[in-house]
């Protein structure tokens, strides 16, 4: 669509013009982020943008082999477990340094973990700490044996508490940082890691310069620069282009054109992450298991993997992804997609004629011969450009990191951040949708556009989404040019984005009048593209 070409281009343009003036080193890599960090505190990160910049700053005890779970060491060279299961006792690399110059030691392994376990110490209220009850609430304690060596006690046996020690949320960071900051340490970073924090300029880009004292031998590459792209299709004009070297978070639709550009390479893993409804069985509907059973038989998931997916993914057979080895579990029960058998069953529970449940917050209608289509998702699979000869990538991959929805009353709600793939990309909801419900009504089209329609019908689903959300990402665009670059754009750049915007509007109002009736909705949801930026 060329509207939304036209959108992209400018943001692409506008990314990099403002924000990387100087070209980066020829030893430098160029990541495109769906979003900048919200935070380079560890404890503090729930989101995967924050964790994909600071895994190259900071490290933990542990960590886990490269495509895999399996544990590896870490900053502790070498670890015992007691026969009863209750004491850890960790042997830590010798000559090892933070950023700032500082020794990592016993000492500051403890103080990391009291930060977050003492909540009358005196670092406990610089900052919030989602993963502590989860992670360290089994924690009785943490002792210093000598400089090179902690313990740690638990309360009561936990195996996979050494999988816990991997996670971001524990990797050791300078105590010294976080005296000098304080609160403000979100924003400086020291760790241990191949890189270091040089430059966060928020909105436009994070560079990492390389730790020529890296304990593992300093990255050939020099700096890694993450530049926050919010939409897809943008990474991927920018990848094309040669302004960043690797992008994640790809639309499926794309994946077959990139696999064909010789000039780029698709690097896919398998997921570890499931998408999934939770459903409320103490609900008056849900807890019949009839109705939950119908919900399962009336979602199509094999044409949700075939057509919006493009098979970057596979049926889910439980909570647990294939990604985890010997824990995932193949004979569960099935619920192929069945229409007839899902109303038999809502028909035998009591609701022939469908039931109303809260899903997330919105009203969704579960009926018998309902078959809607989501919004298409973006898949997790890094594409990159190769790297001049004799440089070597040390950037591990994603893992992802899914964050819990906020609490509150819902029967059903949408949960996850993937769905596992055979040997496929990380397939990843983007959280976004858009209203199909609007009431429509009779209204004058183009002759050439109401034969296109009754050609193709079941392309008008697509066509109502492309225009709203075409339509909410110029808004937002708009709203970004004028708070974020205004006063740093000239006349020229300003005149560009004016020109741009105007055409967006009447190709806008174009579609529009092709693909939905005049009388849809009050007033013309285009008017405010015209103002001037």
């Amino acid at each position: 669509m060329r509207t939304r070409r036209l959108v992209l281009a400018v943001l692409a343009a506008l990314a990099f013009v403002t924000g990387a003036s100087a070209a980066p080193p020829k030893d430098a890599i160029v990541i495109g982020l769906v979003a900048e960090p919200v935070t380079m505190d560890p404890p503090q990160i729930t989101d995967l943008n924050s964790a994909r910049v600071t895994k190259r700053i900071f490290e933990g005890l542990v960590g886990q082999e490269l495509g895999s779970y399996k544990l590896v060491p870490a900053l502790a060279h070498s670890w015992d477990i007691s026969k009863d299961g209750l004491t850890y006792t960790f042997k830590l690399r010798p000559n090892v340094k933070f950023h700032d110059g500082t020794p990592f030691n016993a000492e500051a392994v403890k103080f990391v973990f009291e930060r977050q376990l003492n909540d009358k110490g005196p670092y406990y209220a610089t900052g919030t700490y989602p993963y502590v009850k989860g992670f360290l609430g089994n924690v009785a304690g943490v002792e210093v044996l000598d400089a090179s060596a902690v313990q740690i006690k638990l309360k009561a046996p936990l195996t996979p508490f050494l999988q816990y020690l991997a996670h971001q949320s524990l990797f050791m960071f300078s105590p010294e940082s976080l005296k000098k900051w304080g609160k403000d340490v979100v924003k400086h970073p020291v760790g241990t890691g191949p890189f270091k924090l040089e430059m966060w300029e928020p909105g436009v880009k994070v560079v990492l310069a390389r730790n020529d004292a890296y304990w593992g031998g300093a990255p050939k590459i020099r700096q890694a620069i993450y530049v926050p792209i919010v939409e897809a299709q943008a990474r991927l004009v920018a990848l094309k282009t040669g302004d960043i070297d690797l992008t994640m978070d790809v639309p499926p639709d794309s994946l077959d054109e990139l696999r064909r550009d010789p000039n780029l390479v698709v690097a896919e893993s398998n997921s570890s992450a499931v998408w999934y409804v939770t459903l409320n069985t103490r609900h008056p509907i849900l807890k019949d298991r009839r109705v939950r059973q119908a919900l399962n038989h009336a979602v199509n998931k094999e044409a949700i993997i075939r057509d919006i997916l493009r098979g970057t993914a596979i049926v889910s057979r439980g909570p647990i992804s294939p990604a985890y080895g010997p824990y995932y579990e193949e004979n569960t029960a099935r619920y192929p997609y069945d229409l007839e058998k899902a109303r038999a069953l809502l028909k035998e529970a009591g609701h022939a004629n469908g039931v109303e449940l809260m899903a997330g917050g919105q009203i969704t209608a579960f009926e018998g011969a309902l078959d809607r289509r989501p919004r298409p998702h973006d898949v997790h699979a890094p594409v990159l450009r190769p790297l001049p000869a004799g440089l070597q990538r040390r950037l591990l991959p994603e893992r992802p990191r899914g964050r819990p929805p906020a609490p509150g009353a819902h029967d059903a709600r949408r949960e996850g951040a993937g769905a596992a793939l055979p040997g496929g990309a990380e397939a990843r909801g983007r959280g976004r949708a858009v209203d199909l419900r609007r009431p429509r009504q009779a209204g004058h089209r183009p002759p050439q556009a109401r034969a296109g329609l009754q050609a193709a019908p079941e392309l008008r689903p697509r066509a109502h989404a492309g225009v709203a959300a075409v339509a909410d990402e110029a808004e937002l665009f708009l709203v970004l040019v004028r708070q974020r670059y205004g006063a740093r754009l000239d006349e020229a750049q300003l005149a560009l984005v004016r020109e741009t915007l105007e055409g967006l509007a009447r190709d806008l109002a174009a579609l529009r009048a092709a693909t939905i009736p005049d009388d849809a909705e009050p007033g013309q949801p285009f008017a405010a593209f015209r103002a001037e930026p």
